[in-house]
C-alpha cells in the first residue's frame, strides 16, 4: 500500500509539473493573440493567427485532459489512504 501511494503521489507531482508547462505556454499563446500587433510573415498559405488559435484552442485540450486525470490520481489517493 505504501508504495502504491508512493507511486501515485510521483504521478500526481508529475501532472502537477505538466499542468504548469501547459498554462506557461498557454498563457504565451494567448499573450500573442490578445496582444493586438501585427504579425509576421510566414509561408505563403498560412495563416499565423490562425496558427496560435488553433494551437491555443489544442493546448486548452491538453490542459482539461491533465485536470482531470490530475483528480482521478487524487481520488484515488483519497481511497488509498482512508480520506
Amino acid at each position: 500500500m505504501i508504495d502504491e501511494s508512493c507511486a501515485l503521489w510521483q504521478e500526481l507531482t508529475e501532472l502537477c509539473d505538466c499542468y504548469n508547462a501547459l498554462i506557461a505556454d498557454k498563457d504565451a499563446i494567448d499573450f500573442r493573440l490578445g496582444s493586438g500587433e501585427p504579425y509576421p510573415e510566414s509561408r505563403s498559405g498560412i495563416n499565423p493567427e490562425h496558427a496560435y488559435e488553433v494551437e491555443s484552442e489544442s493546448l486548452g485540450d491538453d490542459i482539461r485532459e491533465t485536470v482531470t486525470k490530475m483528480i482521478e490520481v487524487g481520488q484515488r489517493i483519497k481511497r488509498l489512504e482512508g480520506f
